[in-house]
């Protein structure tokens, strides 16, 4: 949201933890470059309001603030519950609504509704609840009214992380140049404000373009005169000094030669890969991390597994209406337990420890850690195999990261094209939420095999990742 210079909002924690330039932008983006939200963040917001609705209706009796003023006449009235009170400080510009003000003896807690299932390491969340604090002035620990239905109190300590994010944005409000920050693809691909960032990174040939670099460790490089990609790539790991975070001769191979592949664009060997000999069924999971039964919950298993004629796309889908998260996840084993008798020697093939975790999430959840399919699944020598990790001990890449559609859609490497521009984990949560929401079937269906498209897509390019690297190996 593009704000008034003079007013540092609460609710800019979210950018501050996310990155300094970050909130900078947010401080001093004209109104013509404003970007909209995207539909990710917009369902966020909205799931966000709907708990926040939920968290209300377990009062009684409550009122609405309308302004300053008038949240302070419901405060000297001794209102129980103050919804959205809203406070602003003049002396240092900064305004702030919490969701709810609750009347304890003679004192006033501050309370916030979040989706997060608990605070810890949650930066923003403690700087927001820290500064409500000091707005309302507070003496009571605030309340947290968690996403799965817990209710938490922050710590008073975190008071240190408010008046960090008060002084930081003060500075930032009044700073006419945009702070130096570093390249993170993690956070920079997603951010609304990438397209003024990244050019600036990739012109001054930024050491944190780098894979296997971490912000830490390109200060300490720079320290030591090693400024960019093409200075570290013409370096040597037994003559490069140790820094923060870069040590050690595997550690600093690697990252000299990543510079060197995103310099050249050329694929470097680093060791071979060994694949086992079996049937491999590819495999990919759809998960909706705001779920309220569980966060993380699967609403797709997907496979594509061999047959006669080339591949097929198998999958467990958790039906709106009837289908419960339990029910999807014994199918799920249902159908893993038939792979095993009908495959000699099968692999679940996937890309990065997702599938793993969550597969012991689930047993966890449903008291299966037991199951003998589970058992199977999690061995160390089981079948699960994932490629990323084969990928990255094996080769180095051009690439600013290791993600799945990073390798698969560069024409340069396996060039496999998936056939929804648009589509993404992001956008696929927002299209299931739009499939629970269909006001027909019809609709309902629609979106349905928009979604099980695109992670048809997912496994046939884990598919493709495979071939790709067993034709590799075969050059070598």
């Amino acid at each position: 949201m593009v704000q008034d210079l003079n007013t540092i909002y609460v609710s800019d924690a979210v950018a501050w933890e996310h990155c300094s330039r970050h909130a900078w932008f947010v401080l001093h983006t004209p109104v013509v470059e404003e970007i909209e939200t995207d539909s990710f963040e917009k369902l966020i917001k909205t799931l966000g309001d709907e708990h926040e609705a939920e968290v209300l209706a377990r009062f009684e009796i409550s009122r609405t603030a309308k302004s300053v003023a008038h949240t302070q006449k419901l405060i000297e009235a001794r209102a129980p519950v103050i919804y959205q009170p809203k406070f602003f400080d003049a002396e240092l510009n900064l305004a702030g609504v919490p969701d709810f003000l609750l009347l304890e003896g003679e004192n006033y807690r501050v309370a916030d509704a979040k989706l997060a299932l608990s605070v810890s390491g949650k930066r923003a969340i403690k700087a927001q609840l820290a500064t409500y604090r000091r707005l309302a002035r507070s003496q009571l620990p605030a309340l947290v009214f968690l996403g799965d239905g817990e209710t938490v109190e922050t710590d008073l300590e975190d008071d240190v992380i408010g008046e960090s994010f008060v002084s930081e944005m003060q500075a930032l409000r009044v700073e006419d140049v945009q702070p130096e920050t570093h390249y993170s693809h993690t956070k920079c691909s997603p951010c609304q404000f990438r397209y003024s960032c990244v050019p600036e990174f990739k012109q001054a040939d930024d050491l944190t373009l780098n894979p296997a670099i971490q912000a830490r460790a390109a200060d300490g490089l720079r320290q030591i005169g090693i400024k960019t990609l093409a200075a570290l790539a013409n370096s040597e790991p037994d003559k490069l000094p140790d820094v923060p975070y870069l040590k050690g001769e595997v550690r600093k191979r690697r990252a000299i030669l990543q510079a060197r592949s995103l310099r050249s664009g050329e694929i470097l060997k680093i060791d071979d890969i060994n694949l086992p000999v079996g049937d491999y069924l590819h495999f990919d999971i759809e998960s909706d991390p705001m779920a309220r039964a569980g966060r993380g919950e699967v609403y797709l298993w997907g496979f594509l597994i061999p047959t006669p004629n080339g591949a097929g796309f198998k999958y467990v889908w958790k039906e709106r209406d009837y289908d419960t998260d339990e029910q999807a996840w014994s199918r799920f084993l249902a159908m893993v337990g038939g792979f095993r008798e009908r495959f000699q020697n099968p692999y679940f093939v996937h890309y990065s420890n997702y599938e793993r975790v969550q597969i012991q999430r689930y047993a966890d959840r449903y008291g299966d850690q037991s199951h003998e399919i589970v058992q199977w699944l999690l061995a160390d020598a089981g079948p699960l195999l994932d490629l990323r990790t084969l990928v990255k001990d094996a080769y180095i890449l051009p690439l600013l990261s290791y993600g799945l559609k990073m390798i698969c859609r560069d024409p340069r490497l396996v060039n496999f094209q998936w056939r929804l521009d648009e589509s993404g984990s992001q956008w696929s949560v927002v299209r299931y939420y739009d499939y629970l929401d269909a006001s027909n079937d019809a609709a309902a269906a629609e979106i349905k095999a928009e979604i099980l498209t695109y992670n048809e897509d997912d496994v046939r390019a884990t598919h493709a990742l495979t071939q790709w690297l067993e034709s590799m190996e075969n050059e070598t």
